[in-house]
């Protein structure tokens, strides 16, 4: 009989085709933060994609919420074609203007 310790760190295995489809992937999404709506910018880290993402201006890394933003959500149109022309796929749950 599997233990309930197995169970879940089993539940939370991600296959290694998955790790590999995220790896150029980034998901825009808008949050509050301190009472005015912002974008995160999730990805999984590579160099590269950290470095694209540093450059587009406005993004900041924040260390306590831990992950990148941008404070201006209006800004996701153009960060999602300044990525995309880098070659990463951007997936968004931010509404088009």
């Amino acid at each position: 009989m599997e233990s309930k310790r197995t169970r879940v760190a089993k539940s939370l295995q991600v296959s290694h085709g998955s790790l590999w489809e995220m790896k150029d992937s980034v998901q825009l999404s808008t949050f509050l933060y301190k009472g005015r709506e912002r974008l995160r910018i999730a990805f999984r880290y590579t160099y590269r994609l950290k470095e694209c993402v540093k450059e587009f201006p406005g993004t900041k890394w924040d260390p306590k919420l831990g992950f990148w933003r941008l404070d201006d959500p209006e800004g996701a149109p153009a960060l999602t074609a300044h990525l995309r022309a880098a070659g990463f796929s951007v997936c968004s749950d931010v509404a088009p203007n």
